[in-house]
């Protein structure tokens, strides 16, 4: 349960750092994405097959709210498009139908 907040409170914290150490950015940029790959881990995850895979994501809100600032400090820090397809329009529309 509590997994994920601690990977987002980790992506939160190397955000800060990239900020103040932009030397780094690359150091950075790869420990955040050991980060989004361990969120999206089936031990993290309570989906038991891939995010992109779903149709309906359920009430899993607490793990969709932390996987987004994940996937928001990689993009910020990497710059890099790889997880758009998780972040972006479909993902954003399955998470606006949880009720």
């Amino acid at each position: 349960g509590h997994d994920i907040a601690a990977l987002s409170n980790m992506a939160e914290a190397i955000t800060n750092l990239s900020v103040s150490h932009p030397n780094n950015i690359h150091e950075y940029s790869y420990l955040l994405h050991e980060i989004v790959e361990r969120a999206l881990h089936e031990k993290v995850s309570p989906y038991k097959k891939g995010i992109n895979e779903i149709q309906d994501l359920g009430k899993y809100g607490y793990y969709l709210e932390h996987l987004n600032i994940i996937l928001g400090a990689y993009k910020k820090v990497s710059g890099d498009d790889k997880y758009k397809e998780v972040a972006e329009p479909d993902f954003c529309r399955k998470i606006r139908s949880i009720q």
